[in-house]
């Protein structure tokens, strides 16, 4: 995408005035609108994006050129000069509903999404014709399921917001303030002036953090003393899952919905989690409600529709990881507890009181499980338990790995299991392992660390996970040549793509012309944060908490930390609509994509991420070298 220039947008305008969308807005809002605009060229068979693909979080308007639509591999549209696409996916934030591929050269105008905010806001007749576009192109593409679609896909945050906005002027007291919420029950209150203008939002926890914490009391004191002054306001019109996501990145926990600055509704971050994660709260219940492995499996194997509804409705990829990790986890322990059932019943031996724990490691315990993990678990036993003790429970890992395997859950081709001895060891064992490894790592060492160095409780004692998660942070902080040497280790490793921004792919195989997203790209990025997070004493497991917390700590700085975020983003997308393609299509599960099948856009977002990795490779090491 190339940014607009200042000699080009005049002329843009005058092509825009032409289309019956732009035809009566002011010109000087159209300068603004392409001033934060982009211009894209295809050439022919490129694709601007695919369908299922992710939202490119904006609208494309086509300058030159005609641009087929294509379902099943069949055209079903073309769109020429002054066609809009885009547009359905743009309101539900969903995935696109079919491919967009250059029948020829095209050059297109992007618009992000928040200048079409603008322009809906600000301009009624925009409002109106925009929509009406939108009712047309769900017409074109899905016939007679266009109401049901539009109605599936609009989400506006007034259809979920609560209407009877209690407020209070903004020369009220805190006093007024704390008895209106203990009143109507609520956990905020909107603060306007004389013209019932917003200006700021108190909640309870303004009053108990801000207000009540202070050492001289004043219950007459003027409630916009302890306010937020710049709250989240919103149009009526603005998509949910964009509110919810403005809440979450800037942690507040309401939204104001107004119409020119006035309330109208109010809207809370749990009231939109509840609504968007309600298919997957229903799936936590099927798995509760199992009694058999097969009823498991058939839930482990529809999980994949589970996740497209919730891709559908994030704003990012990888904010849904938690969520589709927390159903395998749930999955993984209903498993568990049969096995339990069923062992007792086989050997007449109860195991729930004996001294130990089942850790789960890697994806697992960092909450960023995709489609279809493996097993990466293991044994901590207690100092005090016996050999025979011991055995019985290797007897019981035996059964769990077993049943895990029939549900879905392949087992680990490095052998990271119960099973294996390596990876069931007595606490003081696996401290003396550690101590070893981090002096003289060889290539299984360093293998072996990157995993098991994220742990997390699956089952069982959780003092014995947390004092061996204690001594790793200790003991790895300490030994900085242990972080350089593994890192160093990472560069022997190609990232794929070449000086010239092609990228590098399998020469022959199965996977010929393909590369892998697991291992060319998010290894890379999982293992360097948590060189950061082990060498600085950072507990959090995943990968975005850790980096957060790294440019909190000033450790990191806010722009590595975005870039760093965005990478992740790009490649956690990809993969996950890739794996949720094979699920839909009855195809083994992989990680493995063709670049160059990838639409335009996404090609592009792709090699910047893996640019930006073997960026953040690079200053890593400098980091650790630094320290040593």
């Amino acid at each position: 995408m190339n940014k607009i220039t200042i000699d080009n947008i005049e002329k843009l305008i005058v092509n825009l005035k032409n289309h019956y969308l732009f035809s009566d807005l002011p010109d000087k809002n159209l300068k603004i609108i392409l001033g934060n605009s982009s211009i894209v060229e295809l050439n022919k068979n490129e694709k601007l994006f695919e369908k299922n693909e992710t939202y490119h979080k904006g609208v494309y308007f086509v300058l030159e050129g005609s641009v087929l639509f294509i379902n099943n591999e069949q055209p079903i549209a073309e769109m020429g000069y002054g066609s809009i696409l885009g547009i359905t996916t743009f309101l539900g934030k969903s995935t696109y509903l079919v491919s967009a591929v250059a029948k020829d050269f095209v050059k297109l105008i992007f618009f992000p999404e928040i200048c079409i905010y603008k322009l809906i806001s600000d301009f009624e007749v925009f409002k109106n014709r925009f929509y009406n576009l939108v009712s047309e192109r769900f017409r074109l593409l899905q016939g007679d399921s266009s109401t049901k679609s539009l109605q599936l896909t609009y989400k506006p945050i007034s259809a979920f917001m609560t209407k009877n906005v209690q407020s209070l002027n903004e020369d009220d007291t805190i006093l007024n303030a704390s008895k209106l919420m203990s009143k109507k029950n609520i956990g905020s209150v909107v603060i306007t002036d004389k013209k019932n203008n917003v200006k700021g939002l108190i909640t309870s926890k303004h009053i108990v953090h801000k207000f009540l914490s202070q050492e001289d009391i004043d219950l007459s004191a003027n409630v916009s003393f302890f306010m937020e002054t710049n709250p989240i306001k919103v149009p009526k019109d603005y998509p949910s899952i964009e509110v919810l996501s403005e809440m979450q990145s800037k942690n507040q926990d309401y939204a104001i919905v107004t119409e020119k600055d006035k309330p109208l509704g109010i809207v809370s971050n749990k009231d939109l989690l509840k609504i968007f994660y309600a298919t997957a709260s229903t799936f936590t219940l099927n798995i509760e409600n199992a009694s058999s492995y097969e009823e498991l499996k058939s839930i482990k194997n529809n999980l994949y529709i589970v996740v497209k509804h919730l891709l559908d409705n994030s704003r990012m990829t990888s904010e849904i990881l938690p969520t589709i990790s927390t159903i395998h986890i749930n999955i993984q322990k209903k498993v568990h507890k049969l096995c339990l059932e069923e062992f007792q019943n086989s050997t007449g031996k109860n195991i729930s009181d004996l001294n130990y724990a089942i850790i789960i490691m890697g994806s697992g315990a960092r909450k960023e499980m995709m489609l279809n993990p493996d097993q990466d678990n293991g044994y901590i036993f207690g100092d005090d338990l016996g050999d025979e003790e011991i055995s019985i429970l290797m007897d019981f890992g035996k059964l769990f790995t077993e049943k895990l395997d029939y549900v879905g859950y392949e087992k680990c081709k490095g052998n990271v299991m119960v099973t294996n001895p390596e990876m069931s060891r007595k606490l003081s064992q696996w401290k003396k392992q550690i101590d070893v490894i981090t002096l003289n790592a060889e290539d299984k060492g360093f293998t072996w660390s990157n995993i098991v160095f994220d742990m997390d409780t699956f089952y069982g004692n959780i003092e014995l996970v947390e004092n061996l998660r204690d001594f790793i942070l200790k003991i790895v902080a300490s030994r900085p040549l242990f972080l350089i040497q593994m890192l160093e280790r990472e560069t022997h490793f190609k990232i794929p793509i070449t000086f010239f921004g092609n990228f590098i792919v399998e020469k022959s195989g199965e996977h010929a012309g393909m590369l892998n997203l697991k291992n060319s790209a998010l290894t890379f990025i999982t293992d360097i944060v948590r060189a950061f997070s082990l060498s600085n004493n950072i507990r959090q497991l995943n990968t975005i908490d850790r980096a957060k917390q790294l440019k909190m700590n000033e450790i990191l700085s806010e722009e590595t930390v975005t870039k760093i975020i965005s990478a992740y983003e790009t490649v956690v997308d990809l993969a996950l609509t890739k794996e949720i393609k094979d699920a839909e299509n009855g195809r083994t599960i992989s990680k493995y994509i063709n670049p160059n099948e990838l639409s335009v856009f996404n090609q592009n977002r792709l090699k910047n991420a893996l640019g930006s990795i073997s960026k953040l490779l690079n200053l890593s090491l400098k980091y650790f070298k630094g320290q040593f």
